[in-house]
């Protein structure tokens, strides 16, 4: 027993420590990154973005709207190849499945998968950190600013986090596993009503094992609406039926996902 509860006391101690010195820890730096957010604020939540992607075709343009409200999303995206040909995926997530439109969301296929937890940590969640979570003694300059890196480990995942000094924004993260690695960088944060959030998202995935494959994909807010009014009819989807076995569709889940 003693051996388990020496590394928490050492931790406990050291927290305690510098918080009487006057110092910042992983725990404070998170609780103004959340006090600056809009994270867990809102009831409902309109967005609208452009995305580009180098795991799309050349030319390929997407734009996309997404729609939270009573624990649902609903995914409206218009994709425009270079021929100038245009298709209107609307995908709706809820809790017991996830349907996908191909046709503006006048008929829908019931995929038998429920993702809104996927799609909603997204955008609803930042991550806390570890209580093993460490602030590194010196600030890095990330884009011109001057930052704390928060070194920490989650779900057999290293992350290393880099938080504005002057504003607490969260602007770029790494996070490393044995597959992957994920580079978000996160910049253009605008203030929309009373909340802040960042416009600008640029991420790199590279795989590090098989096709070691690197994607890079830049995610433009156009706007953001905080709280509005939002018809609960458009989380119900019409004409539903089951997803057929159609070539090429079977890794549907990975073809959502990339999306968000």
């Amino acid at each position: 027993m003693k051996k388990l509860l020496l590394p928490f006391f050492i931790m406990f101690a050291a927290v305690s420590f510098a918080a009487a010195a006057g110092n910042h820890t992983p725990a404070s730096i998170y609780a103004k990154i959340i006090e600056k957010s809009y994270i867990g604020k809102y009831q409902s939540i309109i967005i609208d973005k452009d995305i580009s992607s180098t795991q799309l075709p050349d030319g390929t343009t997407v734009k996309s709207r997404t729609y939270f409200a009573g624990g649902k999303f609903r995914e409206e995206t218009k994709t425009k190849n270079a021929s100038g040909q245009t298709m209107n995926i609307v995908t709706i997530f809820t809790p017991a499945d996830t349907f996908v439109s191909y046709d503006a969301g006048e008929n829908f296929f019931s995929l038998g998968i429920s993702l809104i937890d996927e799609i909603s940590s997204s955008i609803k969640n930042i991550e806390p950190f570890t209580p093993l979570a460490v602030l590194r003694d010196k600030t890095e300059i990330v884009n011109g600013a001057e930052c704390y890196v928060i070194e920490d480990e989650s779900n057999g995942m290293q992350r290393r986090m880099y938080v504005e000094k002057k504003t607490s924004h969260l602007v770029k993260s790494v996070v490393s596993g044995e597959d992957m690695l994920i580079i978000t960088e996160l910049s253009d944060y605008r203030k929309v009503d009373k909340y802040t959030a960042p416009f600008l998202m640029n991420i790199i995935i590279k795989q590090k094992t098989g096709e070691k494959q690197t994607i890079e994909s830049t995610i433009k807010i156009t706007s953001i609406q905080f709280n509005p009014a939002i018809n609960a009819d458009i989380f119900i989807p019409k004409n539903v039926t089951k997803l057929p076995n159609i070539p090429g569709l079977d890794n549907i889940q990975d073809i959502i996902q990339s999306l968000f």
